[in-house]
């Protein structure tokens, strides 16, 4: 079992390497989602449902 192990783990073609590229990038772009959904919460709570459409409708008499 434990040679099997180390098989699987040792170099193997470049795949080890992949992960070193490729789970950096998940996670910047994991973490990127999570921002921008937090931007879009925080922008929808500031605005009210009532202020929806209402901007520039003020008179400057």
């Amino acid at each position: 079992m434990f040679g099997f192990i180390c098989t699987v783990l040792a170099h193997q073609g470049g795949w080890d390497e992949i992960l070193w590229v490729l789970v950096p990038i998940g996670m910047m772009v994991w973490l990127l989602r999570v921002a921008s959904q937090r931007v879009r919460r925080a922008q929808k709570d500031v605005l009210e449902p009532s202020d929806v459409g209402t901007e520039g409708t003020e008179s400057t008499h």
